[in-house]
């Protein structure tokens, strides 16, 4: 509950893009550096809420982060110009890092060895879960309550999971990794070539998840031109796909022989599916394309959280270790929402969207050289 309630703060504020542009007098562009100022917040704080987790136990930082993160969605609904939302979403970006690593690693301490990869796909299609709520509910929610209240029923959500989980995970995630090894396994970690390969090399899903789940809602709206309903339920069906499509994908890469192959074929699907999305001003089309990218952006993702647990010496460094790969795709996705619409703005959305499907590409031919076992 905790995984779908934080997703829904990253995208209740989609639907309120055209309103927030509105009542703060707000450029695209600008639009773009707030979600910017969000993804900054989220890659800063990722290695320091993995090395807390590693000292003091993935329950109770998780717990501080979902806390920041719901503090940060209900101030978000309280600005009143570009450099108070960007404050703010950067506050709750800052809150969503020092949730991510230690609520995955207190997934592991709750599921079997060899159950994991399969539970981190659900994990993530929780994610996407409560994403889809957010980009859709949130359009009939800011409706009737407006954007403002909309984000600070967002962040009371958070809060109360928050205690929820606090509650119900007890005697799990209290693990920690003795002090004098700390140095030594984040130094190891840090200079580890395959993560830092697989990390980049898997970029495409942050690209898809970083643009499509913030602005296909005003993409539809102001370029494709299908309506506020049709966007909303577009930006839904992107995330709520995520779901089955992790629940599945999970199932499938841990069963699957060639791990590689898989990794590397899913990465250029995802990456090619972009460009049906900027080539087309159809609606069957651009749904199509964006349902198939909603049910397998989610894998890559899960894909690389399972891969980490692989180059890692001790287990309870592994809070660390997935806050690490993380933190290197949010660094690079972060700029992106600002590079998108500043292309998009000077040129043209199509080339925008084709940029992206290059870059992951080019980015997904670093998967080759790591060596990925594979196993039945």
């Amino acid at each position: 509950m905790a995984r779908a309630v934080y997703a829904l703060n990253w995208f209740d504020i989609t639907p309120g893009m055209i309103f927030i542009s509105r009542d703060l007098d707000l450029r695209l562009v600008y639009l773009g550096v707030a979600t910017t100022a969000f993804y900054i917040g989220l890659a800063s704080l990722q290695m320091i809420g993995g090395i807390l987790a590693t000292k003091y136990g993935s329950r109770m930082i998780s717990f501080l982060g979902i806390f920041i993160l719901g503090l940060g969605g209900i101030l978000s609904g309280f600005s009143n110009n570009l450099v108070q939302l960007a404050l703010f979403r950067f506050i709750t970006g800052s809150g969503a890092a020092m949730f991510f690593s230690p609520g995955l690693s207190l997934l592991k301490s709750v599921t079997p060895q060899d159950k994991y990869g399969h539970w981190v796909g659900v994990y993530n299609g929780a994610f996407n879960l409560g994403g889809g709520v957010g980009a859709f509910g949130w359009v009939f929610v800011d409706e009737f309550i407006g954007w403002r209240m909309g984000l600070v029923l967002g962040g009371l959500l958070a809060i109360a999971s928050g205690l929820v989980m606090l509650l119900l995970t007890g005697s799990y995630g209290n693990e920690r990794l003795h002090s004098s090894k700390i140095m030594s396994e984040t130094v190891f970690i840090l200079k580890n070539k395959y993560l830092w390969l697989l990390s980049v090399g898997l970029m495409s899903g942050m690209f898809s998840e970083t643009i499509i789940g913030q602005f296909i809602i005003y993409y539809s709206e102001t370029y494709v031109k299908i309506g506020e309903t049709f966007a909303g339920v577009l930006g839904g069906i992107f995330l709520i796909l995520g779901f089955p499509g992790g629940v599945i994908g999970g199932y499938i890469f841990s069963k699957v022989n060639n791990k590689k192959k898989y990794s590397y074929t899913l990465s250029v699907i995802v990456s090619l599916l972009l460009v049906p999305i900027a080539l087309s001003k159809s609606i069957f089309i651009l749904f199509g394309a964006v349902i198939l990218e909603g049910f397998l952006t989610v894998n890559t993702f899960s894909i690389l959280y399972t891969l980490t647990t692989e180059f890692i010496r001790e287990k309870n460094s592994l809070p660390f270790a997935l806050s690490f790969v993380n933190f290197v795709q949010i660094a690079l996705g972060s700029l992106f929402p600002t590079i998108f619409t500043a292309i998009a703005s000077i040129y043209s959305y199509r080339i925008s969207w084709i940029a992206l499907s290059i870059m992951g590409l080019l980015l997904t031919a670093l998967i080759k050289p790591v060596p990925i076992l594979d196993r039945k």
